[in-house]
């Protein structure tokens, strides 16, 4: 009797020493950095609301040094362009001279000669998704000297087969291309997912190599007189193009998205590399804005590739622009599309019906509460406090992900709602 009395003070005191160790794991759970009110005092210190129709001055301090910054949108949101051309302007006295958007690069060199006043018309292709950017960035480069003037480039593949053809007739319009006339006709009488397509390409791009003053081993010829006649700037646009349309033809035959995400890093190169020391800012999804993949597929991406090469980065000289930094820009309530081609949008959940633990909830509940019942405000929250420094749930929009905040991106810029853009609106087909 004695033995089991001794047995049953034995399992009631581990039994209490487990119910004690439960206790304090929960309460630490419950204000441990990621978790419960450390969250929420986080978002209470750091978050600066503001009216989405100005840039909060934070926001501009916090991006005004570095030397390229990533802007991971959710794709069609009308509030997002606004924001963004806004965010440009006041960016532009502390150096901002380039802007780069997830598009059909083949279209880039006449959206840039647009914005610039160079040309009264962009690409109709176009129009439909950078309305907003178009018009308002030309407006702004109107009263600029054209030396100070943002530029304005496309960093993606090809998707639209017809893209780079477009683009060729445009050239030829626009400068001399006639030394390699009987290619260019090669080029623009095939059809984009022909195999001869792509031979007429590579016999384009034989004749572009031999353009190239700069390298020893070129003779003259046909190319050399191109090139005086087309000019430098020509001269570069032409083989660009062309060199991005031949790694897009084997992309839109078969899907590759490494091969893809190549050719944008690839070609932010580029701009890092021509931009001087300029501050750069590039407009993705969210998906390539990462620094440390929490969605998306199972390779690197832009921002990913940017962490991992900080020399990319690093200012020329000191006090000079340095480093990058990425922002994820999502709404609290309002209607999305999931494509382009997508004619019914769909009312996103709002954030504050989310579960309470979920961060983009907490964010929208602080919104919210500051408003009392008024306009809600937008939202920029830095992520650089250790409460967003472990693993949680985020919603930047469909479907909640289990993410690092703090690894994943730099900061958040929030709207109150968001709807889609007008410009894509327009071009939709209604039936009577």
């Amino acid at each position: 009797m004695i033995i089991r009395m001794r047995l049953f003070f034995r399992s009631m005191a581990r039994a209490t020493a487990v119910a004690i160790a439960l206790l304090v794991w929960t309460s630490a759970c419950v204000t441990s950095p990621g978790a419960g009110s450390a969250v929420d005092d986080a978002i209470a210190t750091r978050a600066r609301l503001f009216n989405p129709e100005t840039v909060p001055s934070e926001l501009v301090e916090a991006l005004r040094s570095h030397r390229l910054v990533l802007f991971g949108e959710s794709h069609y949101v009308q509030e997002h362009q606004d924001f963004v051309v806004l965010l440009l302007q006041e960016l532009h006295p502390h150096g901002l001279r380039w802007f780069a958007e997830e598009l059909s690069h083949a279209s880039g060199w006449a959206v840039d000669d647009y914005v610039r006043g160079r040309r009264d018309d962009p690409p109709p292709s176009v129009a439909r998704m950078n309305q907003t950017y178009l018009i308002g960035l030309r407006a702004f480069n109107a009263t600029l000297p054209p030396s100070e003037r943002i530029r304005f480039r496309y960093i993606d593949m090809n998707h639209n087969p017809t893209a780079f053809r477009t683009s060729l007739q445009m050239m030829k319009r626009e400068t001399d291309l006639s030394p390699v006339e009987a290619e260019i006709t090669a080029v623009l009488a095939l059809d984009p997912y022909e195999e001869e397509y792509l031979d007429a390409l590579h016999a384009l791009e034989r004749s572009a190599r031999l353009m190239d003053a700069t390298d020893a081993a070129a003779e003259p010829g046909v190319g050399a007189a191109l090139r005086d006649r087309a000019g430098d700037r020509w001269f570069h646009r032409l083989r660009e193009t062309l060199e991005i349309e031949i790694r897009s033809f084997a992309l839109r035959l078969q899907w590759d998205v490494a091969d893809r995400e190549r050719i944008m890093i690839d070609l932010v190169h580029a701009i890092l590399d021509e931009s001087d020391n300029d501050m750069v800012t590039v407009n993705t999804g969210m998906f390539h804005a990462q620094r440390q993949r929490f969605m998306g597929t199972r390779q690197e991406w832009l921002g990913e590739y940017l962490a991992r090469n900080p020399q990319l980065t690093e200012g020329a000289e000191p006090g000079s622009h340095s480093g990058f930094c990425s922002i994820a820009f999502f709404g609290m309530r309002g209607e999305r599309i999931r494509h382009s081609r997508d004619q019914n949008p769909q009312p996103m959940r709002p954030l504050a019906e989310l579960p309470q633990h979920n961060l983009s909830r907490r964010i929208a509940d602080a919104a919210g509460a500051a408003a009392g019942g008024g306009e809600i405000p937008a939202v920029f929250l830095p992520l650089d406090h250790p409460a967003f420094d472990r693993r949680m749930l985020v919603s930047y929009g469909f479907s909640p992900v289990r993410a690092i905040p703090a690894r994943q991106f730099d900061a958040f810029v929030v709207y109150p709602e968001v709807s889609v853009l007008r410009s894509l609106q327009a071009t939709w087909y209604t039936a009577p």
